[in-house]
């Protein structure tokens, strides 16, 4: 009997091995992220394509890091308050939405530099816009309510 159960286990546990593996950082990636977050919490990791994902805690901010297959920092994001952002951005966003309500805002770091992704509803119209670091409006896109009650993007800039 306890070499059936022992048998069971060892092959429980090479069936599930694979399974659990699957979303484990590589060492490399690991070694890079504990220098460039040293203090992170909660970090949990994923794949989603050829990408390494790791989610976490970090200075009070929820941030998602994004690792190549071999362990290069792609880019992070992080959550925003609309106080922590940049003057000219928050100046720009008065200027061209100064009725908006419902701000969810997004820090984005990567080889383009750092860019904000905002959400924002004014009046009856929802946007989502993406602004730089000086203020300046990159792309702005219309969310359209369809029948059923689900969202459309319409890219007006």
């Amino acid at each position: 009997m306890k070499k059936i159960l022992l048998s069971l286990a060892i092959a429980l546990a090479i069936a599930v091995t694979p399974a659990l593996a699957h979303d484990l950082p590589r060492a490399k990636t690991i070694e890079k992220f504990n220098k460039e977050f040293k203090g992170a919490i909660h970090v949990n990791w994923h794949e989603v394509g050829d990408f390494q994902m790791a989610t976490f805690g970090y200075n009070q901010h929820h941030v998602v890091a994004y690792y190549s297959s071999d362990g290069e920092f792609v880019g992070s994001s992080r959550d925003l308050l609309y106080e922590e952002l940049p003057h000219a951005v928050s100046r720009a966003i008065d200027q061209r939405f100064p009725d908006a309500v419902d701000l969810m805002i997004h820090e984005v770091y990567n080889a383009e530099g750092t860019n904000y992704w905002i959400t924002l509803t004014a009046g009856n119209k929802s946007n989502h816009v993406k602004l730089n670091a000086n203020g300046s409006f990159l792309q702005i896109e219309k969310v359209q309510a369809k029948a059923g009650s689900s969202r459309d993007l319409a890219c007006i800039y």
